[in-house]
């Protein structure tokens, strides 16, 4: 799923402005803890499609 890993790369775009500090980290860093919440949702999402998809094709998850 490419398209799901480019929205989690541009996730963390804020974090690191957050991190780098400076004038820009004055209006983009508040949205650091949201990057960090939504990389999160998609690469459980991902695991868990990947591990359904183990499941599915082999009958286990090994």
């Amino acid at each position: 799923m490419p398209t799901l890993d480019v929205l989690r790369a541009l996730s963390i775009i804020p974090v690191v402005v957050l991190h780098t500090g400076g004038t820009a980290a004055t209006y983009i860093g508040f949205l650091g803890s949201y990057g960090v919440l939504l990389f999160l949702c998609i690469s459980g999402f991902l695991l868990s499609f990947l591990a359904f998809e183990e499941i599915k094709r082999n009958g286990h998850f090994k």
